[in-house]
């Protein structure tokens, strides 16, 4: 269960009643390191454990289905420096994460040609950095105060999301949405609390004028509290069934992404890792072209071929 190598020990538990059901999970990650001096010492890959759960209950009945899903992660990776024999002393760093996610989704069936899907999630993330000096010979350990040496970050994301499947007729369907995202971010090497918020709006549709076209256009409208967004995002995909083996898809799309804020402030270096963030990064947009032609061959002694360009 613990010392050298790597050890795993994971319990799954389900449960289900009528349209109840229920699930958890626990998994412990416990590595001991590699390398290293005779003390266990200046390791070329970091000890680390992690400790992992899970759980979920949900409802599932006639045209309700919904459930809460809860992830949590501890975990810590050590980072033993070699003993300077000058003065009997050595730095010790380790690394405290902490996360909790929460997830709520449901989803509704008016009729055969309406339906309600919602998501809300909230995630928690904490990492914390404590550096120390221990004294062999006094057997005491200090806290550094060195640059970064001590440090807390925070990183908190909600999302929201909800769309509407609609079936105006057996050749349109549309399905419009709105979708939400805020970050906040706060530590000692982040100035402020900063906060990125997403608002956006959408509509797509799929469009069957003849049994071998299908047309799927979309629009999405972005309101970004800190990036200049485009007014509008539109994409389209096509296909063209040309015969039952041969089929031509078309599409192009808009993209539009601003930068996370673990990409503008998060930062951790150590033996590993070298992740420097970058406050000033800009907005990404982008146009995409894709065009294919795909044949599949009719099968024959049990063997597939297709071919795509």
């Amino acid at each position: 269960f613990s010392y050298k190598g790597v050890h795993h020990q994971n319990i799954n538990l389900n449960y289900k009643k009528n349209s109840w059901g229920f699930t958890a999970g626990g998994t412990h990650n416990d590595f001991n390191g590699f390398g290293g001096d005779e003390f266990g010492r200046g390791k070329a890959w970091r000890p680390k454990e992690q400790w992992l759960g899970n759980a979920r209950i949900g409802y599932d009945k006639g045209p309700l289905n919904a459930y809460y899903r809860i992830d949590v992660l501890d975990e810590t990776i050590t980072n033993r420096s070699p003993i300077n024999y000058s003065n009997y002393k050595a730095i010790d760093q380790r690394y405290f994460t902490n996360r909790i996610t929460q997830q709520l989704q449901g989803s509704y069936s008016f009729n055969n040609k309406l339906q309600l899907a919602t998501l809300l999630g909230y995630t928690n993330y904490k990492r914390q950095t404590k550096t120390t000096r221990h004294d062999f010979e006094k057997g005491t350990d200090e806290l550094t105060t060195g640059d970064g040496e001590q440090d807390i970050a925070k990183f908190n994301n909600l999302v929201f999301r909800t769309t509407v499947q609609y079936q105006v007729s057996t050749k349109v369907s549309l399905q419009p949405g709105i979708d939400i995202n805020r970050e906040q971010a706060s530590g000692q090497r982040i100035l402020g609390t900063p906060v990125i918020t997403d608002y956006a709006a959408f509509v797509s549709a799929e469009i069957k004028p003849t049994a071998g076209i299908n047309i799927r256009p979309g629009l999405r409208f972005i309101k970004n509290s800190v990036y200049d967004a485009p007014p509008v995002i539109p994409s389209i995909n096509t296909k063209f069934s040309l015969s039952n083996q041969l089929d031509f898809r078309l599409a192009y799309a808009y993209g539009f992404r601003s930068p996370a804020l673990r990409e503008l402030y998060f930062e951790f270096i150590d033996a590993n890792h070298n992740i420097v963030g970058n406050p000033n990064l800009k907005a990404e947009t982008s146009n995409s072209f894709n065009g294919s032609l795909n044949w599949v061959a009719v099968p024959k002694n049990n063997i597939n071929y297709s071919v795509s360009l």
